[in-house]
Order: structure tokens, then C-alpha cells, then sequence
């Protein structure tokens, strides 16, 4: 079975972790596996293809003019047919919109995810409200959390509605981790101080601004914390006004997109997921694998990763006040922090392997099983 995953070109982030580990797995279970983008002809980003490129796998991309283009459509039903594709595997509302009229040309069967919406702007309100009611039309529905799947529900029966959970590849993520690279001091944090780490786009709902106030008012023994930020997005200059504004524009360092995630996890004394809305972020379960103990949202399958608090700090979303003194008391209190990331990194391994994230796709969501 040949599957094509298609995403738009939004940069490298979490689903896109996703879909790389699914096309791995895909192809070691004995099928094929192709990652294609829509590419944006007013502001191309290829990240996602030339990151599988890099590791081998088979890529491609389709240029898409505008919000509405009906060429692009027929290009894609035209790359499913030349590529001989048995599924489409489309990973966001644009690709599902703009996928489910190519996939019917080309008279193959279209599974869409649900990795998490934004509601970052009137117009991707309006685009996940069709999303939600174009999934209908779908062979399979794929949500990532609890609450994904329950909104799913309204618009898709339950036969044809499923929940997998996001899945790592830890041995390949330990395995980038650089012995005895010193990243504090490339990025200027002094010996001894925390380093809390977000790791996600610059977008509303993952609350960059919410933590930067919450390191403003954090109590915490010893040096003053640092946070630093690893990302891009619409909200960088909000971001750093942010950090102005609060006065600790010092302690906050932006890094953009990087490629080096498993050092920049390995050197944090704190992972900050502080999202208003998730589905399960990959981030989360990175940091777990790695050992970096995490303060979190209640929010998506955060809860459920970090066993309700017993392998992790949860905190209400958007709430200040609760984020900083959670920090500083997992800060103050560094045994406790050790073992809930060791709590967290043994929940990930057995439950959210990449592997088993793949064998539910390929026998649930594409019916191979």
C-alpha cells in the first residue's frame, strides 16, 4: 500500500514530527510512504519536504496559489495518480479541504487528522468550521485527544471516528543528543541558572506571552531563571515586545526554527507547555523521552501523558498566576522534579512509541489490519 501524507507549508513543528515518524514506520512495516506539502507560491516553506528528503524518504509538493485554487486541486488529483497512491493521508484543514475533491478525481480514499485547532484569526476560524464539516465526506477521521475526538464527534459516526494517540521515536531521539555540548553558553545563560524551555510555533494558542509574564513574577531559589524559546511564527515581534514589557527581555532568548531539538531539550531544567488548546503535543513527549521534567496545560492529552499530575506538573490554561508558582516550586523542589521525569519518560516508552502509533494507523485508520 503506497500512502501519501500531505501538509500544508506551515514550517516544522509538532504534527510535522508526526507525519515523519509515521512515513519511518510506514515503510519498515512493508508498505510505502510518501510526505508531500502544499506549498504557498506568496511564501513557500519546504521545511517538512527537505526534512524527509534528508532522512530518505520518498517527498513532493504542490504549489497552491491563493485560498481558493481550483488548479491546485487538479495538480494534486494529478500527483495521487502519477504516484499511483492507494490513500491520501491528509493532516490539516487546507489538505483535507483541497483533499477530499482530489482524492475523489483520483478515486482513491482520504483519511484526515485532527492534530489540534488554533482559532488564531477570523479566517482559520471559518476554514476549521468547513474542516470540521467536510469530515463527513472522509474514510477514516483521525483525532489526537479526547476533546478532539468529542468535537469530531458531532459531524462524523462513530464507526468512522478514531483516537490515536501521537507517538516518538525515542531511540532515534536520544540518539541525536550531542555528548558534551555546552548550549547555555552558546546562547548566554550563566552557570547555574535555570533554563526553562517552550518549544512550538509563535502562534496564540501555545501562550508564549503567558509564560513570559509567569517568568516575571516567578519565585525562584538562586540565579534568575532564563527562558528560552525555540520556534517561529506570527507572534515573534509580540513576543518580544512581551518580554520588554515584563522586563526580563534579558532572561528570554528566541532561537527561531532550529533542527538541534534534542540538545535544546537535554540542556532545559524545565519544559513549559503552557497551550490554551493542544491534541497531544510531540514536544510533551519529546521532553519525557529525554528526561526533562514538565509543567504543563490541562488541556488535550496532556493530562492523560502526564498520568494527572503523577509524571508532571499541570497547571489551569491561561492561568499567570498558577504557571509561575508551579515552576518555582518544581524549581525548589529538584527530587521531586527528577522523579516525575522519570515517571514521564517511562509512560511515554511503553505507551507512545512511534511504533505503536504506526500499527494503529495502518490497521484502524487505513483498514490494513
Amino acid at each position: 500500500m503506497r500512502v501519501l501524507h500531505l501538509r500544508s507549508s506551515l514550517g516544522m513543528y509538532g504534527a510535522e514530527g508526526v507525519i515523519l515518524a509515521l512515513a519511518r514506520e510506514t515503510n519498515r512495516a512493508g508498505h510505502e510512504a510518501v510526505v508531500a506539502v502544499l506549498a504557498d507560491r506568496r511564501h513557500p516553506d519546504l521545511r517538512l519536504r527537505e526534512r524527509a528528503a534528508a532522512e530518505g524518504l520518498d517527498s513532493d509538493a504542490v504549489e497552491v496559489g491563493g485560498r481558493v485554487d481550483l488548479a491546485a486541486v487538479a495538480r494534486l488529483a494529478l500527483l495521487l495518480r502519477r504516484r499511483r497512491v492507494d490513500l491520501l493521508h491528509a493532516h490539516d484543514y487546507k489538505t483535507t479541504i483541497m483533499g477530499l475533491p482530489a482524492a475523489a478525481l483520483a478515486r482513491v480514499p482520504l483519511v484526515a487528522n485532527l492534530h489540534g485547532d488554533t482559532a488564531e484569526s477570523r479566517a482559520v476560524r471559518l476554514y476549521e468550521w468547513l474542516n470540521y464539516r467536510a469530515l463527513r465526506l472522509c474514510r477514516r477521521v483521525v483525532a489526537v485527544s479526547p476533546q478532539l475526538r468529542e468535537r469530531a464527534a458531532a459531524f462524523v459516526a462513530a464507526r468512522r471516528l478514531l483516537q490515536i494517540d501521537n507517538g516518538v521515536d525515542t531511540a532515534s531521539l536520544r540518539a541525536k543528543v550531542k555528548p558534551g555540548r555546552d548550549l547555555r553558553a552558546e546562547i548566554g545563560v550563566p552557570p547555574g541558572a535555570p533554563l526553562l524551555g517552550m518549544v512550538g510555533r509563535l502562534a496564540p494558542e501555545k501562550a508564549h506571552a503567558t509564560m513570559i509574564e509567569a517568568l516575571a513574577r516567578l519565585d525562584a531559589p538562586g540565579a534568575s531563571p532564563h527562558l528560552v524559546i525555540a520556534g517561529d511564527g506570527p507572534l515573534r515581534l509580540e513576543t518580544e515586545a512581551a518580554a520588554r514589557r515584563h522586563g526580563v527581555a534579558g532572561r528570554v532568548h528566541l532561537l527561531g526554527a532550529r533542527t538541534d531539538l534534542a540538545d535544546i531539550y537535554a540542556a532545559l531544567t524545565l519544559l513549559i507547555q503552557p497551550s490554551l488548546t493542544e491534541g497531544l503535543p510531540l514536544v510533551v513527549l519529546e521532553a519525557a523521552t529525554l528526561g526533562v521534567p514538565i509543567v504543563a496545560s490541562r488541556v488535550g492529552a496532556i493530562p492523560a501523558v502526564l498520568e494527572d499530575g503523577a509524571a508532571g506538573v499541570l497547571v489551569p490554561a491561561g492561568d499567570v498566576g498558577a504557571l509561575a508558582a508551579a515552576v518555582g516550586a518544581l524549581l525548589r523542589e529538584p527530587a521531586r522534579a527528577g522523579a516525575l521525569a522519570a515517571r514521564a519518560a517511562a509512560v511515554v516508552e511503553a505507551r507512545y512509541s512511534a511504533r505503536a502509533m504506526t500499527a494503529r494507523y495502518l490497521a484502524d485508520a487505513y483498514a490494513l489490519g
